[in-house]
């Protein structure tokens, strides 16, 4: 620990560009948890409003294609 302290004692500059990332860091870290605070809960599709309908009209618009692909077949 002690070789590390003499090196910064030669190196200031760099010391204190550790020191400011170290600050800008902490800074970053705060924002994100204040973000995480505010940021609403992760929710699927499924939720949403108008999702049954679709499904609903997708699974109808399955059976006619199924349906006329199963008629195209058949030519």
């Amino acid at each position: 620990m002690s070789r590390d302290s003499r090196w910064y004692d030669k190196h200031p500059t760099i010391l204190a560009r550790f020191e400011e990332i170290e600050d800008w860091l902490e800074h970053i870290e705060d924002r994100v948890a204040a973000l995480e605070e505010i940021a609403h809960p992760k929710c699927g599709i499924e939720s949403f409003d108008g999702y049954s309908t679709l499904t609903d009209r997708l699974d109808k618009l399955e059976c006619v294609v199924g349906v006329l692909k199963k008629e195209n077949d058949d030519r």
